[in-house]
């Protein structure tokens, strides 16, 4: 992470620069500074060679130790959230996934809130085969945090591409200052541990299908990460404020097309520039990146693609793909409650929906598709009539077999209970 106002740099970016690019950096250090000169170009240039060196000479090193042993890697990047802060952290954070056995993030605190993280995270794993998804999570929730709490956060998370869940913080002992390090202790200094397996069992499961079905995403959405390195320079003194909010306008721009496509459930990913770079190819009509393949491509507002992106993109459309944006798509047809958070997998004999509600508010909503559903605590499935209303950080996951639906019997009439605030037992 850099200091205010700073630049990564090290004894070998000189001569690793004109050799990638065929021009000095020297002369030019004060264009990243001064919108002077070629700015745009040394800035990107600059930008692009740092994120490649720190993507090249640390994860990877390390990912391919660990791969020659028989060794998982496995970690998260520092503050990945949004275009500036994972430039001046990382550079860009989607091209390091790529040199993780096991890709991650981590969360903190108990509020939630629109970023990139998640997304980003989960579209790279995605594009790159990788199965698993880990988040380290809960710190600084505090020690009272409830589950409903825990259950919000993580599935807010696993709905946008988590699967794997590394509880923050284990601790073997909460002597002395322990017990203020990032609270909650998820381990036996709590009440309720002898209990938790109850929970754990269930995110658990709805991982473990998520992780082994097919990912299905048909749109793609650009992540304009260029556009926040031309417009950084430097983040300190009277400038700062101005830069980070030209920075968040498309940062901004993005968030809103995603959320966008979220209230519609059209599933989709991000699309980095640099991963484009290594892995995206046009095939079929469709732009293919890894593993996976895409019909249509959203450009949300930036300052001009990488020109291999540009080259790229011309040749999706010339091959028949779709430019398009989030407002003309229709929404997919699943349900109509848009607060609603959706994503699918696919499997030999069925398809499964997540359906998830993070909202504070009870949501009742009808589904096109499901004749089964899951008991997420039992592991149990039950038939699915096509309706359910939802709690406050309640979830379901419908399976669809592909067959009719049972018809609804006589059924005794439940309701849900509230823990919140004071209650007694009788």
């Amino acid at each position: 992470l850099m200091r205010a106002g700073s630049y990564p740099w090290s004894f070998t970016l000189p001569e690793k620069f004109s050799e990638k690019y065929g021009y000095d950096l020297l002369p030019r250090l004060n264009e990243l500074f001064f919108d002077e000169g070629s700015y745009e170009r040394t800035r990107v240039d600059y930008w692009r060679l740092v994120t490649e060196l720190f993507s090249e000479n640390f994860f990877k090193q390390i990912y391919e130790w660990c791969e020659s042993r028989g060794y998982k890697f496995t970690g998260h990047l520092l503050l990945e959230e949004d275009m500036f802060n994972s430039m001046r952290s990382s550079g860009a954070s989607m091209p390091h996934y790529e040199y993780f056995t096991i890709p991650g993030m981590d969360w903190l605190r108990r509020p939630i809130h629109d970023c990139l993280t998640p997304a980003a995270l989960g579209s790279a794993a995605a594009q790159l085969g990788k199965k698993q998804v880990l988040s380290e999570t809960f710190a600084l929730a505090g020690h009272n945090v409830s589950h409903s709490d825990l259950k919000r956060i993580y599935e807010w998370q696993m709905v946008r591409g988590v699967n794997l869940l590394c509880t923050h913080l284990e601790g073997y002992s909460l002597r002395g200052i322990r017990k203020r390090d990032y609270p909650p202790a998820m381990y036996y200094q709590q009440p309720w541990w002898c209990d938790m397996n109850i929970f754990f069992d269930a995110m658990s499961r709805i991982g473990m299908l998520l992780a082994e079905g097919k990912v299905v995403a048909d749109t793609l959405i650009i992540q304009p990460q260029s556009t926040a390195w031309k417009l950084y320079r430097g983040d300190a003194g009277e400038s700062a404020s101005s830069v980070r909010a030209n920075i968040r306008h498309y940062n901004d721009a993005l968030l809103a097309e995603m959320k966008k496509l979220e209230r519609k459930h059209i599933l989709y990913h991000l699309g980095d520039e640099l991963l484009m770079q290594r892995h995206a190819r046009t095939e079929g009509g469709k732009l293919r990146i890894g593993e996976m393949s895409y019909s249509r491509v959203i450009i949300p507002e930036n300052l001009g693609l990488l020109p291999e992106t540009a080259s790229l993109l011309d040749e999706f459309v010339k091959c028949g793909g779709k430019i398009v944006s989030a407002d003309e798509l229709l929404p997919n047809p699943i349900t109509e409650e848009n607060d609603l958070t959706y994503t699918k997998r696919v499997f030999d004999n069925y398809d499964l929906h997540y359906i998830v509600n993070s909202t504070d508010s009870t949501i009742s909503a009808t589904f096109a598709h499901g004749n089964l559903a899951l008991d997420i605590v039992t592991g149990e499935p039950y038939d699915f009539y096509g309706s359910h209303t939802f709690a406050p950080t309640e979830s379901l996951v419908l399976i669809d077999t592909h067959e009719q639906r049972a018809r609804r019997q006589g059924e005794k009439k439940t309701e849900k209970l509230s823990l919140l605030g004071e209650w007694r037992l009788k």
